[in-house]
C-alpha cells in the first residue's frame, strides 16, 4: 500500500472486562477504520490492492463485532452519556465503512467506464462486438489501459473499443462470474429472483461491474434496429468472457455449457432493469 502503516493481522478478541476498556477498544477501532478509509480513498492501484483491502476490512469488521459483544450493555443503562459516546463511535465506523465499500466497488470501473462511454458515442454502429477490431490496435489499447492510460482513447475505432472491452473481461482472473458459476448454470428455468439470489453471493465489486456491463448492453440492444445487435447476438459475443468454460474431453459438453452461458447472458440483458435496479 502507498506508504501504508496498515498491517493485515488476525482479528482481535475482546474479553468481558471493564466497560471502560471495551469502550476504549471502540475508540481504537474507530481510528483504525478512519485510517483504513484514507488508505482506500487515496489508493492509486485499487484493482491490484483490492483483495488485500477486502481482507483487512473483514478483519476490522470481526474486531468491531467482538468489541460490541464484549461491552457490558446492561451495566451501561445508567450511564447515558457513555451510551451516546458508543453510539456516536458506531455511527462513525458505519459512515467510514460506507465510504470504503463505495470506493471498493469502483476498483474496475474506470477502465470499464471509459470504454463504455466511447462505445456509446457510436452505439448505432452495425455489428458492435460481433465485428472484430484490428488485432494490433486492440492489443495496444489493452496495454495502454492496463498501464493506467485510460484517457487515451480519442479517435479510436469503435470496434477497437468493443474488442478491447471483451479482451479485458477475458483477461480477468478469475472471470467475473466464476465464483457463482455452478449456482448460475444450475438454474433450470431462468427467472429474475433466481438470478438475483445467485448474484447476491458475488462480491460487491463484481456485482457493480456486472450491473454496469448489463445496463450498457441493454442500451446497445435498444438500438438493434440499426446496429443489428439484439440481446441474443450480444450474449453470444460477451457471455463466454464472463466465466470460464469447462474444457472437457467431450467437446460437446463445452458447447452445451457455452449455450447455457449465452442464454443466461441474454436473459440478464433483457431483464437488467429488474435484476440490477
Amino acid at each position: 500500500m502507498s506508504g501504508s502503516t496498515l498491517v493485515i493481522s488476525e482479528p482481535a478478541s475482546f474479553k468481558h472486562e471493564s466497560k471502560s476498556e471495551n469502550v476504549e477498544s471502540l475508540f481504537q477501532l474507530s481510528e483504525r477504520f478512519s485510517q483504513f478509509k484514507d488508505e482506500v480513498l487515496s489508493s492509486t492501484n485499487l484493482e491490484e490492492q483490492y483483495q488485500q483491502f477486502q481482507t483487512f476490512k473483514a478483519n476490522l469488521l470481526v474486531d468491531f463485532q467482538n468489541a460490541n459483544t464484549a461491552i457490558n450493555w446492561e451495566g451501561l443503562k445508567s450511564n447515558q452519556p457513555l451510551q451516546r459516546v458508543i453510539v456516536d463511535l458506531s455511527n462513525t465506523i458505519a459512515k467510514n465503512l460506507g465510504e470504503i465499500n463505495a470506493k471498493l466497488t469502483t476498483a474496475f470501473s474506470p477502465k470499464l467506464e471509459v470504454l463504455i462511454q466511447g462505445i456509446l458515442q457510436n452505439k448505432e454502429e452495425e455489428g458492435l462486438f460481433r465485428i472484430s477490431g484490428n488485432a494490433n490496435a486492440v492489443r495496444d489499447l489493452v496495454k495502454k489501459i492496463k498501464e493506467g492510460q485510460i484517457n487515451n482513447i480519442q479517435g479510436e475505432n469503435v470496434h477497437t473499443l468493443a474488442g478491447t472491452l471483451k479482451q479485458i473481461l477475458r483477461d480477468q482472473t478469475p472471470h467475473l462470474l466464476d465464483a457463482i458459476k455452478e449456482d448460475l448454470l444450475n438454474i433450470e428455468n431462468l427467472d429474475v429472483q433466481k438470478i438475483q439470489t445467485a448474484l447476491n453471493k458475488l462480491e460487491q465489486k463484481n456485482q457493480a461491474i456486472l450491473k454496469t456491463l448489463m445496463n450498457f448492453l441493454t442500451e446497445i440492444a435498444a438500438h438493434s434496429e440499426n446496429n443489428k445487435m439484439n440481446p441474443t447476438t450480444l450474449a453470444t459475443c460477451i457471455g463466454p468472457n464472463l466465466l470460464t468454460i469447462t474444457q472437457n474431453a467431450n467437446p460437446l459438453d463445452s458447447v452445451q455449457e457455452t449455450l447455457k452461458v449465452n442464454t443466461l447472458t441474454a436473459f440478464m440483458i433483457e431483464h437488467s432493469a429488474e435484476i440490477f435496479n
